[in-house]
């Protein structure tokens, strides 16, 4: 099965916005600075979105969450300090309000299941951040699930859901 829910718009229109608490409360986790920078201005494109906090490492990312609360949390899928598979499922256990979009070079479907079935909601390639990861924050704020088209033709595992999480008896 693939991916559904695909949303190319480049803003949400007033429906979309009108399911979403604003504004959208977003942490960025990536070890370069460059990287967070740019996707600073990529997220400063939209007034409903605000930066909240930033992480360099697994570490800061979860003192980030459970200190700041974020919506969404952006993650770059090689953030040092461990896991970042193991992170994203421990994050969803201690936040089920937090959801996940995970930034990539990697457009491996195996990765891709990977990340969905630890419970991130978005999978973005870092090469498309500034088309696909606005589109991917409003989907995962919506409880909807994002993933880059580049990335999307990859299968799907059935048993997901809408939020990425495995469906549990």
């Amino acid at each position: 099965m693939a991916v559904s829910h695909l949303s190319l718009a480049s803003s949400p229109t007033s429906v979309e916005r009108q399911t979403c608490v604003l504004p959208i409360r977003v942490a960025l986790a990536d070890a370069h600075d460059a990287m967070r920078r740019s996707l600073q201005l990529v997220l400063a494109a939209d007034e409903a979105v605000e930066v909240v906090g930033e992480a360099t490492d697994l570490l800061q990312l979860e003192e980030l969450v459970k200190g700041g609360h974020p919506d969404v949390v952006v993650l770059c899928l090689g953030l040092p300090g461990g896991s970042t598979v193991r992170e994203i499922a421990m994050l969803r256990e201690r936040s089920h309000e937090t959801q996940i979009v995970v930034l990539s070079m990697e457009p491996n479907s195996a990765v891709v299941n990977q990340v969905l079935v630890a419970g991130a909601a978005g999978y973005v390639l870092k090469q498309h951040a500034d088309r696909d990861l606005l589109p991917a924050i409003w989907a995962a704020a919506r409880g909807e699930s994002y993933v880059t088209p580049e990335a999307a033709s990859s299968p799907v595992p059935a048993f997901l859901h809408s939020y990425g999480q495995p469906l549990r008896d």
